[in-house]
């Protein structure tokens, strides 16, 4: 279902716009990896968070890394789904996936699991008109002097045309 779906029920009519859209350890297959099942899974979730999202409005995906080595964000092809459906991944971070109690990750057959190393993945909307600036992110250091930063690295805070890796 669509976010704003899942919502009106609690709310009692559409949701304007949010900052933040969280969505913990997404699977639609009950295979390990259904590739046409969780690419529809992924695009329609960037398709309706899309719409969602605040003019600063973040997507969050907490995905998993497993003992092997293997992420969920390389092997799906999240980034190029994302940009597909226009939104941009700006960050991962480490996450403390028990810092959203009650929530506990399942596995496929609905038995509870610790992920090996769980990452959170933000995204915002490729739109022009986005206000979204890393500066002003709540995970950045509220010491971190920005102007020396801008310096050190010329690039940070440019727009990207979509697509592509050069401003």
């Amino acid at each position: 279902r669509r976010i704003e779906e899942t919502l009106r029920p609690q709310l009692g009519h559409d949701p304007v716009a949010f900052d933040r859209i969280i969505f913990p350890f997404p699977r639609a297959s009950l295979k390990l990896y259904d590739q046409t099942l969780d690419n529809d899974l992924f695009a329609g979730m960037f398709a309706s968070a899309k719409k969602q999202l605040s003019a600063v409005g973040e997507l969050h995906i907490i995905l998993h890394t497993n003992r092997d080595g293997i992420n969920q964000f390389d092997i799906w092809g999240i980034r190029d789904l994302a940009e597909q459906n226009g939104l941009i991944w700006r960050a991962a971070l480490p996450f403390n996936w028990m810092s959203i109690p009650p929530y506990h990750p399942k596995d496929v057959k609905n038995q509870q699991w610790k992920p090996f190393l769980s990452t959170v993945h933000i995204f915002t909307s490729a739109a022009t008109e986005t206000a979204w600036s890393p500066q002003f992110r709540s995970w950045r250091p509220n010491n971190e002097d920005w102007q020396q930063l801008s310096t050190k690295f010329p690039l940070i805070g440019l727009k990207y045309k979509e697509g592509s890796k050069e401003p």
